[in-house]
């Protein structure tokens, strides 16, 4: 694996390339400049960037591939493995039917805050998620492809906030895809 340690970052997933991401379970494809998970494993996630980022704000479009379960993305993640809520960091996600997600990870999953998306979730349409973590705060917008914001949240974890780690992608007991992912540090 050739991990990607420097921010900005952005996928090369239209070139069919990311022999940058560790995969942690599940059935990776590229096509179309779409990594796609074709899998409806619960916890199933590849992982990139260095563990040492701290602050810093992640956007991707997010696709769910199923009629249940929930995508999205990783931040600050430490000591991923294979399985079920198998990491150290947070989760941002959309699941069906309506809700944006903010959790928790240490291997279990903590709700921080979830909010409802008045439109609706639906598979196979495309989300965008804007996701940053500075100190102990994250926080998430998801819009529509149009970029109209459907829904927004911001928690503080105070409790026992990870304070740095890499980035990823995760679906749980669905399939999904994601385009378009950037990173980039927050100063």
């Amino acid at each position: 694996m050739m991990q990607t340690n420097r921010l900005p970052y952005n996928d090369r997933f239209a070139e069919g390339k990311m022999e940058e991401w560790m995969v942690y379970g599940g059935n990776w494809q590229i096509a179309d400049a779409v990594v796609s998970n074709n899998s409806d494993d619960v916890g199933s996630k590849v992982v990139t960037g260095s563990e040492t980022l701290t602050d810093y704000e992640l956007n991707s479009d997010v696709s769910l591939t199923s009629s249940l379960g929930d995508t999205g993305v990783m931040l600050r993640v430490t000591d991923p493995e294979i399985g079920t809520n198998a990491f150290n960091g947070y989760y941002v996600g959309i699941r069906l039917p309506d809700q944006l997600l903010l959790g928790k990870m240490d291997y279990g999953y903590r709700p921080l805050k979830s909010v409802r998306i008045g439109t609706g979730v639906k598979p196979y349409e495309w989300y965008h998620l804007t996701v940053k973590v500075e100190g102990c705060t994250l926080s998430a917008t998801a819009a529509d492809e149009q970029g109209g914001e459907l829904a927004a949240a911001s928690v503080e974890d105070n409790d026992d906030c990870d304070r740095h780690g890499a980035f990823g992608l995760r679906s749980f007991a669905a399939g999904g895809r994601w385009r378009r992912i950037s990173v980039r540090e927050l100063r």
